[in-house]
């Protein structure tokens, strides 16, 4: 009766435990889920931003996370691309041991994994992702290459290494993970990304050195027109010596020249058409004792029917434009309203500037742009613009709600880990 009573509570309890385990397997896939869009999202904008020359990165606030989905799609992407080349490339290591193929496995996955970020990001093609010429610009600053290789390791192995010690040793190792983590990720992205912009825009010391512009392509004196699509104004001829008389251009005769009038001078004065029923305004002398006649009363107009007009004849009536239908031009509909030609060409105008845009945008997504020889320097590059960079206003918010994320992750794994035992 005692055993019976042992073994019954040991299943109720085993039922506990694994009822437990499994409501912390699920919040631990719902916590990692929205973790890894929030951390793919912080990661990616502080990449991007960083990789343009922005000393402060600006995370939008009218962004939604139902916009985010893809971007933790992307760096699976990238990091599962290069998870089968890179095995087929390393696969003779395994022929040495297990864990040099890992060791080996790991290295170049690491080497790869933000040369493909960056190259996807800059081309916007996520098929293109290891851009010859970036990982050629890249190398030539092999100093800086080696220097963002060993600090990226450093602060990655650190929440790498206090996770395996939380996993075999003791979980309050995951209270330091869980500082190490967020600081890792905002550190990773903008360390690479300052890299990106040092190594895309500027050459590496000791090249272009003195480097003056070179010169043109069309003689000193010749005129340049740019972005103008009106052909230049017609030169005067200029006088040879050696030329024959009848291959030089011969001046014409000016035209006449009329002489302005004198608005004051009546020397052209307007002359009057005779009307014999005009009515005169000239006093005429009257005869003494004779009387005025009096003005003629004025004829009343008389109604005339309107003719109907033959539909066939060749000579039409003007139309009668006394009376207008008076509208209202807001009840005109926009297709009906006369066009401004001002307003047309300023549309069309903008039309072609967006168009141009475009255009331009197209042709360099695959193309890098010039590199300046006025370099930062190390410090300024790769130093002091990260640590700027973790310590503003901005960085300090995402790093909370990073941190926020991870320890609840990490609550959840030690709950599973607690109860798997069990």
């Amino acid at each position: 009766m005692l055993l019976a009573q042992i073994g019954g509570q040991a299943l109720i309890g085993g039922i506990g435990s694994a009822l437990i385990f499994l409501c912390g397997l699920v919040g631990f896939t719902i916590c990692t889920m929205i973790f890894a869009i929030f951390a793919a999202h912080y990661f990616l904008v502080t990449i991007i931003h960083s990789t343009s020359g922005h000393d402060e990165v600006h995370f939008p606030n009218d962004e939604t996370i139902a916009t985010w989905w893809w971007k933790p799609l992307l760096c699976l992407w990238i990091l599962f691309v290069w998870i089968v080349p890179g095995a087929l490339i390393i696969f003779p290591a395994l022929f040495h041991s297990m864990q040099t193929f890992l060791i080996s496995w790991g290295i170049l996955l690491w080497f790869a994994f933000p040369l493909g970020v960056i190259s996807s990001l800059y081309t916007r093609n996520w098929f293109f992702y290891m851009h010859p010429t970036i990982l050629g610009r890249m190398l030539t600053h092999f100093v800086a290459f080696v220097y963002v290789q060993i600090v990226t390791s450093v602060v990655v192995g650190i929440p790498v290494a206090l996770l395996y010690a939380m996993l075999t040793q003791s979980y309050w190792w995951g209270v330091p993970a869980a500082f190490a983590i967020p600081t890792a990720i905002l550190f990773y992205a903008r360390q690479w990304g300052r890299f990106a912009w040092l190594s895309l825009h500027f050459v590496p010391n000791g090249v272009g050195e003195g480097a003056s512009d070179p010169e043109p392509d069309f003689p000193r004196g010749t005129p340049i027109y740019v972005d103008s699509e009106e052909p230049p104004a017609p030169q005067p001829a200029q006088y040879d010596a050696g030329a024959n008389e009848d291959e030089l251009p011969h001046d014409e005769p000016p035209a006449p020249v009329s002489e302005p009038e004198d608005e004051w001078a009546d020397t052209k004065p307007y002359g009057l058409v005779s009307d014999p029923e005009a009515m005169s305004f000239d006093e005429t002398p009257t005869a003494p004792g004779s009387v005025p006649m009096p003005p003629a009363p004025l004829k009343s107009p008389t109604l005339v029917a309107e003719e109907e007009e033959d539909e066939w004849s060749l000579e039409k009536k003007p139309y009668d434009t006394t009376e207008h239908a008076t509208r209202d031009y807001e009840e005109i509909p926009e297709a009906d309203r006369p066009q401004d030609v001002a307003d047309y060409y300023e549309k069309r105008a903008e039309k072609e500037r967006i168009a141009k845009e475009e255009a331009k945008r197209k042709a360099e997504e695959n193309f890098m742009p010039e590199r300046s020889t006025k370099r930062p320097t190390f410090a300024v590059a790769l130093f002091t613009g990260v640590l700027d960079f973790m310590i503003e206003g901005r960085t300090l918010q995402v790093w909370a709600n990073l941190f926020i994320m991870t320890a609840l992750d990490l609550v959840f794994v030690f709950i599973m880990a607690m109860f798997w035992k069990g």
